[in-house]
């Protein structure tokens, strides 16, 4: 059985993934000229339709890791709410903050 490859992710190595997609205000040609890097995030949740980092439902590896890295050019696509799939990652920080503070779920 092969071992997966997890390697430490940062804003370079994000914007060479072709999971990643812009995120928040991006920098004008000015920002650009001077260095200033996108600000980037993943989409392979959206493109692949399952999570990154859970598998299961459990967390299977600290999110500031990757294994699904893939260089190349964007997947470009449209948006639309509706077709965005729930987030493990997201709903499992939120849990683990509403736990932190005492916050009654719903």
């Amino acid at each position: 059985m092969s071992e997966t490859k997890l390697i430490k992710l940062s804003q370079s190595v994000c914007l060479s993934c072709k999971y990643h997609m812009g995120v928040g205000t991006q920098p004008g040609k000015q920002q650009k000229e001077q260095g200033v890097l996108p600000n980037v995030g993943c989409d392979y949740q959206r493109i692949a339709g399952h999570s990154r980092i859970f598998v299961n439902g459990k967390k299977a590896y600290d999110p500031a890791y990757c294994d699904k890295y893939e260089p190349g050019e964007p997947k470009r696509h449209d948006i639309r709410l509706g077709d965005i799939p729930k987030d493990e990652h997201d709903e499992y920080k939120i849990r683990k903050i509403y736990a932190e503070r005492k916050i009654p779920t719903i």
